[in-house]
């Protein structure tokens, strides 16, 4: 009974190797395969022969690196960011961890985010500061922030005198406004004054005959009453006299 248990251990333990040594055979293989198409230049059949190579052990550091590259050549450098940063120093060799701060620099600069590229030109750069290349385009980093920071801010003036030109141009408007709602006011009190006067047009012969009848009775009561007062005020000066 034990040599049988012994045995179906042994058959396990050979059939698990085996398929583990076959996992290993093919991500090698499909590996290499990626490696020819890489340097062929052939960047998209390279990148499946990589994922299939992950497929078979997601831990394989130089796969996931050169899938990084493989994106990065096909200028999809949004993705290539994201996979350097995922790599970041999981490497037991420092040389290849200064690779992928490099390449993640690099994706960062080609997509105009010069403080995220200078930071890591910077860490770089520290490790290994005869790279030329390196300082190359952590000024050039520098400079193309420089002038996306300037043309930021000519923006910005040319936005403030626009919106200063608006709301001068919105006085203005208003001012035409007020300028005709007082006109209208005229227009209107004019009017207003056109309709309490008689129109003469309008009447008729009789009734322009009674309207100056009405003017002249109403101009004989005030002459009759001027008339009146002052003979008042003479017999009044008379009787106090004598």
């Amino acid at each position: 009974m034990k040599n049988l248990i012994f045995k179906i251990s042994i058959l396990i333990f050979c059939l698990f190797f085996t398929s583990f040594c076959d996992a290993q055979t093919k991500k090698r293989s499909l590996f290499k395969k990626g490696n020819k198409l890489f340097i062929d230049s052939i960047y998209e059949e390279s990148e499946i022969n990589y994922r299939k190579s992950l497929e078979q052990d997601q831990e394989f550091f130089k796969a996931k690196y050169n899938l990084a590259n493989s994106v990065f050549k096909q200028e999809r450098f949004d993705e290539s960011e994201s996979l350097y940063n995922a790599i970041q120093n999981q490497s037991e060799v420092e040389e290849e961890n200064n690779k992928v701060q490099y390449n993640l620099a690099t994706s960062q600069l080609k997509q105009n985010k010069f403080n995220e590229a200078i930071e890591n030109y910077k860490k770089y750069i520290k490790k290994n500061p005869q790279d030329k290349d390196a300082i190359y385009n952590y000024c050039y980093a520098k400079k193309m922030l420089e002038q996306q920071q300037d043309k930021q801010e000519q923006q910005q003036d040319k936005q403030e005198q626009q919106q200063d030109k608006q709301e001068q141009q919105q006085d203005k408007q208003e001012q035409q406004q007020d300028k005709q709602e007082q006109q209208q006011d005229k227009q209107e009190q004019q009017q207003d004054k056109q309709e309490q006067q008689p129109d003469m047009e309008q009447m008729s012969k009789e009734d322009i005959e009674n309207l100056l009848n009405a003017i002249q009775n109403q101009e004989k009561e005030t002459k009759e009453k001027l008339q009146k007062n002052k003979k008042q005020k003479t017999k009044r000066k008379i009787t106090k006299d004598w």
